[in-house]
């Protein structure tokens, strides 16, 4: 292997590495922040305010079916808390 090749190699290495790192420090701050109850609370309010959910909630509610509208918010909380950890993640690691 000659040092030009050894150069790319160890920069794609290099750019391996970083996006393991990356890798693991969204996952454990995704189970950081789950676990946090002030986090999971602001992820069920926060399924009231994303364009995504809060049509359909409002409309369960208006509905009575609270149970549904209760579930949505809740499996809400899961794709805040990822937002959010990528979103630590881009501030961590700013190339």
């Amino acid at each position: 292997m000659s040092a030009y090749e050894a150069r790319i190699d160890r920069a794609g290495y290099d750019a391996f590495d970083l996006e393991d790192a990356v890798r693991d420090f969204i996952a454990t701050t995704e189970t950081q922040l789950l676990a946090d109850d002030e986090t999971f609370a602001e992820g069920l309010s926060d399924a009231l305010f994303d364009p995504r959910t809060c049509n359909r909630i409002v409309a369960l509610f208006r509905d009575g079916d609270l149970l549904r509208a209760a579930e949505l918010m809740r499996d809400h909380v899961p794709t805040y808390v990822a937002e959010k950890a990528e979103t630590k993640a881009d501030k961590e690691f700013r190339v």
